[in-house]
C-alpha cells in the first residue's frame, strides 16, 4: 500500500519526510508520529513544519471522505489544534505554499450586500478625511467564506456544478402548449466535465 500510494522512491520520500505515511490509506497521525520518533529521534517533535502540513492534508482527506470538498478555514484550523499542531494558522499556510492544498472563496448566502453611501454619508466622510475615491458606481463587497480543499477534490465539485450548470441551461423550456421535457442529455454534460465530475454526472 505504501509504494501504491506513494509511488516510486517510497523509501526515499519517507526519510525526508516521515509524515507522508500518512498519505497510505488507513495510517492515523498518531501513526505517523510513531513512525517519525523511530526514524528521527529526539529531532522528532509535535511542531515539525512537515508534520502540520501532512495533517493538514490529511484531515482535508478525511473531510472528502465525508462528503466536504473543502472545510471552512476555522474549521480546520480547529482540527489542527486538536491533533496538537501548535501553530495551526502555520500549518495551513505551509500546505498552501506548498502546493498541497487550495484556498477558496465562497459567498455567503443569506447575507446583505453593503448599499452604497448616501449624500449625508459621503459628506461626512469628506469632512472626516476619508477617501473620497470610491465612486457612486462602485461595486459594494459581498461577504465570502474562506476554504480549504485538496485540488483533486474541490475542482472536481466546481467542474460537476459548472455540468450540471450547462446541461440545466441546455433544457428546453417549458411552455402552455407542452409540459413533456424531452430527458437530459447527460451523456452530453459528461463529455463537457473532466475526470471525477464527468464520473458523477455519468452516474446520475
Amino acid at each position: 500500500p505504501t509504494a501504491a500510494a506513494l509511488g516510486d522512491g517510497a523509501d526515499g520520500q519517507l526519510r525526508a519526510d516521515p509524515w507522508q505515511l500518512l498519505r497510505v490509506p488507513g495510517v492515523r497521525p498518531e501513526q505517523a508520529d510513531g513512525f517519525a520518533r523511530a526514524l528521527l529521534g529526539a529531532q522528532c517533535g509535535p511542531d515539525d513544519e512537515r508534520r502540520g502540513r501532512a495533517i493538514t492534508v490529511w484531515l482535508l482527506e478525511q473531510a472528502a471522505v465525508a462528503g466536504h470538498a473543502a472545510l471552512d478555514v476555522a474549521t480546520l484550523i480547529a482540527a489542527l489544534g486538536q491533533r496538537a499542531v501548535p501553530d495551526p494558522d502555520a500549518a495551513v499556510q505551509g500546505a498552501l505554499a506548498e502546493g498541497d492544498a487550495l484556498v477558496f472563496q465562497d459567498a455567503l448566502e443569506g447575507t446583505e450586500v453593503p448599499g452604497p453611501r448616501t449624500d449625508v454619508e459621503a459628506t461626512r466622510g469628506e469632512a472626516g478625511g476619508e477617501d473620497g475615491a470610491v465612486g457612486e458606481d462602485a461595486e459594494p463587497e459581498r461577504p465570502v467564506r474562506v476554504l480549504i480543499g485538496l485540488e483533486r477534490y474541490a475542482l472536481a465539485e466546481e467542474s460537476l456544478a459548472d455540468g450540471l450548470a450547462r446541461l440545466i441551461n441546455s433544457l428546453p423550456k417549458e411552455t402552455d402548449d407542452t409540459r413533456e421535457l424531452e430527458s437530459p442529455d447527460w451523456e452530453a454534460a459528461a463529455t463537457q466535465a473532466s475526470g471525477s465530475a464527468a464520473e458523477l454526472i455519468r452516474a446520475v
